[in-house]
């Protein structure tokens, strides 16, 4: 089939185009506003609630009490960093790029391609949040962990 110009016209390159279209329009910043501030409040409450378990299991097993004296800072901010990357890897991945911040948006993260994240992807996605000053990033057009891991926040 060809059109007026003389161009071979496929319909299925068509619909191929208009599902790469529905791919590329990409979340608002307020939307990711909001699907941060969540996400953040479950993975920092999952982070203690996994922190505190360990501290009592190390307590409870080397027979020393939980008072000042014993250093659980380590401890602490290692099972706080297991149970933040655990949620954003575990959610992205494991839900099709949704987390519960991007459930209550309608919004979900793919990589460039529009196909779904890998684990790989989810689980760097999560590492890269744990940069310092990335939230900041969050102000440009792409934030940090969406530039370096080639993926995107779309709508749904």
């Amino acid at each position: 089939m060809q059109n007026q110009f003389g161009d071979n016209i496929h319909e299925k390159g068509l619909i191929e185009d208009l599902h790469a279209i529905q791919y590329t329009r990409k979340a608002e910043k307020t939307q990711r506003f909001v699907n941060y501030v969540v996400d953040y409040i479950i993975a920092v409450s999952i982070g203690l609630l996994f922190s505190l378990g360990i501290i009592l299991m190390v307590s409870a097993l080397s027979d020393t009490q939980f008072d000042e004296s014993n250093d659980f800072a380590g401890i602490f901010y290692l099972a706080m960093i297991g149970g933040f990357v655990a949620y954003y890897t575990g959610f992205e991945y494991g839900n099709g790029g949704r987390t519960i911040g991007k459930m209550i948006t309608a919004t979900y993260a793919v990589r460039i391609d529009g196909s779904p994240l890998t684990l790989q992807d989810a689980l760097l996605r999560s590492l890269c949040r744990l940069v310092p000053f990335m939230r900041f990033s969050g102000f440009a057009d792409a934030p940090w962990h969406d530039q370096w891991t080639h993926t995107m926040v779309i709508k749904r």
